[in-house]
């Protein structure tokens, strides 16, 4: 099951691959900002594709619907594990959480963080195993990093 992109500003992500190499996309009230040759995956989700089609972020969010953070996150990885993940990886704090795991020849890693309000926002990114993504996840995770918790 895919998780519903949240309505909210992500266009703070650090551009750590130098200026000019990042674009901005808006969609159904939201921004997401991704390096240039990243386009909108043609299941029209709301996620993105690199030019090749081999590396996939999908923002996601949205209100809680467990009773808190660290519950939430720990449905979604569920839903991860029930779609076949195999994950390694999981760290669930109040209000942060990630995971890393695998399936087949591919790897995913999942990102949340508390926002204020009973939001949270992150993404899931999935790439080849063969295909590092370490840089990109690092910018990725800056990026919620800097979103404001709380105004």
């Amino acid at each position: 099951m895919r998780v519903l992109p949240l309505m909210m500003l992500l266009t703070m992500l650090a551009p750590a691959y130098g200026a000019g190499d990042w674009s901005t996309l808006s969609r159904h009230g939201y921004a997401m900002t991704m390096p240039e040759g990243y386009g909108f995956a043609e299941a029209d989700d709301g996620s993105f594709l690199n030019a090749d089609g081999t590396i996939l972020v999908d923002p996601n969010g949205g209100m809680l619907t467990s009773p808190d953070f660290a519950s939430e996150a720990a449905d979604r990885m569920q839903l991860l594990s029930e779609e076949g993940w195999t994950l390694l990886d999981q760290t669930i704090s109040a209000d942060r959480a990630s995971g890393f795991g695998w399936r087949g020849v591919h790897a995913v890693y999942w990102y949340a963080r508390a926002l204020c309000d009973d939001q949270f926002a992150g993404f899931v990114l999935v790439h080849p195993v063969a295909v590092p993504a370490d840089a990109l996840v690092a910018d990725l995770i800056t990026a919620y990093e800097n979103l404001e918790a709380c105004p």
